[in-house]
């Protein structure tokens, strides 16, 4: 395909000179008439889309000639309206650059076009980061309880697993009466055998006399970390270890 139109600085402005861009589209209508069509046809404004100078011819007389300016919009709607092959190469050839040109917008982040527009970006970012830290210290007390829990080895008796817990309740003797009423222990603190096999609790026997000398067996029960992520994830402890 040949050379499209040098652009040229006209008044400041990038410009295209339009009769060598009908030269180039090889259109067959004279100069003058289809650039007065076109601007009239079209709609295009003197000062925004062309600027007109008269110029003077080089040659032995004093002729002039009218040359038109013209953006690089208006040079680009006049090449794609041109009904040749031409104008058909120059559909193809502006339609081709503007999908390479959304392509490297979409890689592109959205930068800032503007001061105010960068300052509004910049507070964005500050709120951002405010939120995050609001969430980090409302989720701290859990990613304590999960990283002490996690890293304990074997099973704890309650009273530290009370403290693991670090809510509202977490007495020994109250985290006790719920596990009995949620029916995770018996009502002489054995573990029921389901949670057992589950490796949520254990149990050690505890002997232990009765005032009338009789001796029995009780039971301290153990909770392994695994067995406080169950409790804490299918029973509200949230709300003063009130029941699900």
């Amino acid at each position: 395909m040949k050379n499209f139109p040098e652009v040229i600085n006209k008044n400041g402005k990038n410009a295209v000179n339009a009769r060598e861009l009908w030269i180039y589209m090889d259109v067959k209508t004279r100069f003058n008439d289809w650039i007065a069509g076109r601007i009239k046809k079209y709609d295009f404004t003197e000062g925004i889309d062309f600027i007109l100078l008269t110029e003077k011819i080089v040659s032995g007389n004093n002729a002039r000639s009218n040359e038109y300016y013209i953006s690089i919009d208006m040079a680009k709607e006049l090449s794609m309206i041109e009904n040749n092959k031409w104008g058909k190469k120059a559909r193809k050839h502006f339609i081709e650059r503007e999908k390479e040109a959304r392509d490297l917008s979409a890689q592109l982040p959205n930068l800032p076009r503007s001061f105010p527009e960068a300052l509004r970006a910049l507070a964005d970012k500050e709120e951002e980061a405010q939120q995050l830290l609001i969430e980090r210290q409302k989720n701290k007390p859990k990613v304590d309880f999960y990283e002490q829990v996690t890293s304990s080895e074997g099973f704890m008796d309650m009273k530290k697993a009370a403290k693991a817990l670090k809510l509202p309740l977490t007495g020994r003797n109250n985290l006790l009466l719920k596990l009995r009423e949620w029916k995770l222990l018996m009502p002489n603190n054995e573990p029921y055998q389901q949670f057992i096999n589950q490796g949520y609790f254990s149990y050690q026997p505890v002997p232990f006399e009765k005032k009338n000398g009789e001796k029995c067996t009780g039971f301290k029960p153990m909770v392994s970390g695994k067995g406080l992520q169950f409790i804490l994830s299918n029973y509200n402890l949230e709300k003063g270890l009130n029941e699900k």
